[in-house]
């Protein structure tokens, strides 16, 4: 590995003691640190012992030389190093000898005194911050005493390190945020310094970032999808043991046994040394060429004996795609779990992903902004409507039943198990979940079937005590609908779209905030556009208020909701002569006695699981 060349005078250290106080409490975020421990490890720059990383301990002399040695990439040749030095206390680990000889004869630290080391002596964060910033090119004797507000000037002192009680899970901080610090008098980062002198590649890097919590999605750049694809799958199969090429014209018939296929980049994966077969290709096909014509011709002319000595066989050949993004696997043992990977890739950065054949979104239940939901809906009730009848459901998310194949569903039993008795007993809770299946959500949108709506409808009414004649209503259906995911996959299939119209939906009016005439409840003309969802109701707006002359009864309901409350709305014609859609992720809480008359109006409160999951949308 070459190794990067720099003045060693730069790199001297003080030989000031490294003997500091370790009081206080544990500041750091454990979690963020383990994730950039794991990403420093991936880039070759941090290591465990037999315990683990050892966070919580504190560093040693010894733990900091060898950092200063991997961040400025000089451990490999500091690692078969044959020079000696005159410190007896040196540790008996091999390569720790070696270590020392090469950082004593290259000046880069000294001795306790003539002939001790001192290994195991803790190291201060002004001893480890003066590393990091001689690996940053910075020199002189003034660099250790003025760590502090240099470290803070090149950014080496990210939120949450603790100088007083300084731990290796400071030093793993520390180090992670000098990648991204500019070499002295240069635009070039460490990371990009030691990328350029191959202290670690590509691959190992997007691993790196990927284990720090970097968003993937198919669009992302293909070492970052690479990583992706190799996640968990095999302790042999790593950034170390890895060797990572971009496919040029020149090598693409090596690696996909065509030279032919118009690609904007490539990138493959073979191991440095083994003697099994492995090979993982990603390519993504210039705009306008055909996928399935180029996956054929991949998988027809690559050879899976190339190597000669050891091959891979037939059927585990593999070329699957995502849209233009192509794989190819050969791996007589892992490709299933490679494909596996790669299909459960994001479509897009909020985390999209095709399940069979319809696409849905990861989620984390997120406990805290389930306990703001609930406080949300219990201050709105005790402020305007305590002398109305108040109602509140969760759409389940349309994850939540493909959870037999979807590990990263938004567990709908959890979020209802949290809020219930965080909700108000005053606001009546109906549940839905068992009225909906995952052929009631389009494949390609988020949003519920409005003609599937017929059990929630039924369920509503039983509860809220309305009644609506299903057969009343007059289904209108297109077959040319791709929802919102449009924007993330671009080979998605139309599906049909239903509307339903009755003699309730055709005499009432519609009233959007901010336009002075009122529209339709069904636009047609949005049918076309990139939108076609906003077919019910025309837009999103803060304010709707839905007028229906030919109601049963003279009754008006206040609905709460979100882009689901536009196609539920019309439902509830036939039961409710005014109905006011209020969206509070567009209209302020405090605004509602100005725009809401609530005097004997029922209350319903109806959001989508994602809404509830992320309560500081709502104002």
């Amino acid at each position: 590995m070459q190794v990067m060349k720099k003045r060693v005078a730069a790199l001297l250290l003080t030989g000031a003691t490294l003997v500091s106080g370790f009081g206080g409490v544990l500041a750091y975020d454990e979690t963020k640190a383990q994730q950039q421990a794991e990403a420093l490890t991936a880039m070759g720059l941090f290591l465990g012992t037999d315990q683990g990383y050892e966070l919580n301990r504190a560093p040693s002399r010894m733990d900091s030389l060898i950092m200063l040695l991997r961040m400025t990439g000089q451990e490999q040749d500091a690692r078969f190093y044959q020079g000696s030095h005159p410190f007896t206390d040196a540790p008996s680990w091999d390569p720790a000898s070696a270590y020392l000889a090469y950082a004593y004869d290259k000046g880069l630290t000294r001795g306790v005194d003539a002939t001790h080391f001192a290994p195991s002596t803790p190291a201060s964060a002004q001893d480890y911050v003066t590393f990091m910033l001689r690996a940053l090119g910075y020199s002189g004797e003034s660099v250790y005493i003025q760590w502090d507000t240099l470290g803070k000037q090149v950014g080496l002192l990210p939120s949450g390190v603790n100088a007083k009680n300084f731990l290796r899970g400071d030093v793993v901080m520390v180090s992670y945020a000098a990648l991204d610090c500019r070499m002295k008098d240069s635009t070039t980062t460490l990371e990009e310094k030691l990328m350029q002198d191959k202290v670690f590649s590509s691959f190992a890097k997007a691993t790196a970032d990927l284990k720090a919590g970097a968003v993937v999605s198919k669009d992302s750049s293909l070492p970052l999808i690479m990583a992706y694809v190799y996640q968990n799958v095999s302790e042999y199969l790593t950034p170390d043991r890895l060797n990572a090429t971009q496919i040029t014209k020149d090598n693409m018939a090596f690696f996909l046994g065509v030279d032919t296929l118009k690609i904007d980049e490539g990138f493959a994966v073979e191991p440095m040394m083994t003697s099994q077969a492995h090979s993982v290709c990603l390519v993504r096909l210039s705009e306008g060429e055909d996928v399935e014509a180029a996956k054929a011709a991949i998988l027809k002319n690559v050879n899976p004996y190339k190597w000669i000595c050891v091959g891979v066989e037939r059927d585990h050949v593999q070329v699957k795609n995502i849209g233009n993004l192509i794989l190819l696997v050969m791996d007589n043992h892992h490709d299933d779990a490679l494909v596996k990977n790669f299909q459960s890739l994001p479509l897009d950065a909020k985390g999209a992903v095709r399940v069979g054949d319809t696409i849905v979104e990861k989620h984390t239940l997120d406990a805290k902004s389930l306990s703001n939901f609930a406080q949300k809906l219990n201050t709105l009730q005790t402020t305007y409507m305590e002398n109305n009848q108040v109602y509140y459901s969760v759409i389940p998310d349309k994850s939540y039943y493909v959870k037999d194949r979807f590990s990263s569903y938004l567990d709908h039993e959890a979020m209802m198990k949290t809020l219930s008795p965080l909700v108000s007993e005053k606001i009546k809770p109906i549940s839905l979940a068992d009225q909906l299946s995952i052929g009631d959500y389009y494949r390609t949108d988020l949003h519920w079937r409005q003609e599937s709506l017929d059990g929630v409808i039924a369920r509503m009414g039983d509860t809220m005590g309305f009644s609506v004649d299903w057969k009343k209503f007059i289904p209108q259906t297109s077959q040319d609908f791709i929802g919102s995911y449009r924007r993330v996959l671009d080979s998605l299939s139309p599906e049909s779209f239903t509307y339903l119209t009755s003699t309730y939906t055709d005499a009432t009016q519609v009233s959007l905030y901010g336009q002075s005439q009122p529209t339709s409840v069904y636009d047609t003309s949005k049918l076309s556009s990139k939108d076609p969802y906003t077919v019910f109701l025309s837009e999103l707006s803060p304010l709707t208020v839905l007028k229906n002359p030919n109601a049963e009864q003279s009754r008006r309901l206040i609905l709460f909701s979100d882009s689901f409350g536009t196609s539920f709305a019309p439902l509830l014609l036939e039961a409710y002569s005014e109905i006011t859609l209020v969206d509070l992720r567009f209209m302020a809480s405090s605004l509602l006695p100005e725009y809401v008359n609530f005097k004997d109006a029922d209350v319903l409160f109806l959001y989508s699981a994602q809404i509830a999951n992320n309560s500081h949308l709502l104002r």
